[in-house]
């Protein structure tokens, strides 16, 4: 008896704890795949079926994973991460369409106006669903350190970022700048030559644009990183460790740039994924969204010019 009631009380050994991180790694990854663009993809590009209904998909995946979460006690912590991806899903299935079909929006973005101007409304469409997202966030006890919607360790190392005979990694201080200059950069010879390197008068014309331009560029870039990025890492980071959700979260961005992203098709899954691995890494390396907003901000604003562009000169 005394054999059983001991058998009873003793901790899990080392493989019951093994295999119940597998269970939570695995669970992560499924329902992090699941309301991806991924079963679309498969669907229409391997199969030829209209998916244009995926977010009824992700909608009922994400509800029967947090039922499932109340009756499985290996999910049961994934539960915040199934609520956090919920509220993005119908943020931007829900939120998006009923903003849209308020008499407001038409008179202030109507159409027939400038691609740019179109552009800069779709972008502040992304920071009210975003808002919509740190609201759920704060509701269920976070604080904005919690999901990084703070300034952040500016100087913070770039772990695993060093220079050859330095013993300590570059600060972001540093690397941050570097970085968002080089891919600043390779945007601007990307982009140059998809759309042909703008001439002075091209440029002349398109000035009156800019200014859109760049204002879609910081709130493309803010409501990226807070509602892809720091919310799903804010869950994540706990229950999995920083390079499984590093991985989860860039191919999850990566693939929702397969359609409709600048670029899409495989140039933007692979180009997105990439991009999130580097922003992802700046978030939890420096514990906040400046660095990673820079830096994007600075990549969107290179598009979003080039943009301007060539809709006055095509």
């Amino acid at each position: 008896m005394n054999a059983e009631a001991n058998s009873a009380t003793q901790t899990p050994g080392p493989q019951t704890i093994g295999s119940k991180r597998l269970i939570l790694i695995g669970m992560a990854w499924l329902a992090t795949l699941a309301v991806s663009r991924l079963p679309q993809i498969i669907l229409q590009e391997g199969f030829g079926i209209d998916a244009s209904w995926i977010h009824w998909l992700w909608t009922g995946t994400l509800i029967a994973l947090l039922g499932l979460s109340f009756v499985w006690t290996a999910v049961s912590t994934l539960r915040g991460y199934f609520i956090v991806m919920l509220a993005i899903v119908l943020a931007t299935t829900l939120l998006d369409p009923l903003i849209r079909q308020t008499a407001l929006w038409p008179s202030w973005f109507e159409a027939g106006q400038s691609a740019i101007v179109t552009l800069l409304a779709e972008r502040v469409l992304i920071v009210l669903e975003a808002l919509l997202v740190v609201g759920v966030l704060l509701l269920m006890g976070l604080k904005r350190g919690d999901f990084y919607l703070v300034k952040g360790q500016m100087d913070a190392p770039a772990r695993g970022v060093r220079l050859p005979g330095m013993p300590n990694a570059v600060s972001w201080r540093v690397f941050g700048p570097v970085l968002a200059i080089l891919l600043s950069i390779l945007y601007v010879l990307f982009f140059a030559s998809a759309y042909r390197v703008p001439t002075a008068d091209a440029f002349a014309k398109a000035m009156p644009l800019l200014p859109f331009a760049f204002l879609a560029a910081v709130l493309n870039s803010f409501g990226e990183e807070m509602m892809y990025r720091a919310a799903p890492l804010s869950q994540l980071l706990p229950l999995v460790g920083a390079g499984q959700a590093l991985l989860m979260t860039s191919l999850w961005f990566g693939l929702g740039h397969f359609y409709g992203g600048i670029p899409s098709g495989m140039a933007g899954l692979v180009g997105g994924s990439l991009l999130a691995m580097l922003f992802g890494k700046a978030m939890l390396d420096t514990r906040g969204i400046v660095w990673p907003w820079i830096i994007h901000f600075l990549a969107d604003a290179v598009i979003y010019n080039f943009l301007a562009i060539a809709a006055l000169t095509t």
